[in-house]
């Protein structure tokens, strides 16, 4: 006989529900600015000064389809869930990492991850804190994706 899903088990699947839709949506709305101008893009990740030039033009184009695909894994595609979470979190923690080293380099420059406009939001720690929470939402989004 089938016993009726307990009261936990219902906001497990209402707190995973919502959390792929925020941090899928997330990376969605991230990647569009960047493949409508992939030009502008590579200028962003130009200014962090960590690929060698010969990669930066790969990263623009690649980048973020790959956010853009993960996003709509992470909510839409339920064998691709837990895949999607731990690529967008490994994603946040090179972004985070980059930030810092920039941070500690002392460059002040446009984060590049919502605009790839040249007055779009600059990196500093308020950033590296969001995006710290953001790993956290990932890592939670791979353990609930994962059962």
């Amino acid at each position: 006989m089938n016993q009726p899903p307990s009261l936990l088990a219902h906001w497990r699947s209402w707190t995973s529900h919502i959390l792929r839709l925020g941090l899928g949506g997330l990376f969605i709305l991230a990647a569009w600015p960047k493949i409508h101008d992939p030009a502008a893009f590579a200028q962003m990740i130009y200014y962090y000064k960590i690929l060698p030039d010969a990669l930066i033009n790969p990263v623009a184009l690649l980048l973020p389809w790959t956010e853009l695909v993960c996003g709509i894994s992470l909510i839409a595609i339920p064998r691709l869930r837990p895949g999607a979470a731990a690529l967008i979190t490994l994603m946040l923690i090179v972004f985070t990492t980059a930030i810092i080293f920039n941070l500690a380099r002392g460059l002040d420059i446009s984060c590049g991850c919502f605009s790839v406009e040249e007055n779009a939001a600059t990196i500093g720690w308020p950033k590296v804190v969001e995006n710290l929470a953001l790993i956290g939402l990932g890592g939670l989004c791979m353990r609930l994706s994962a059962k």
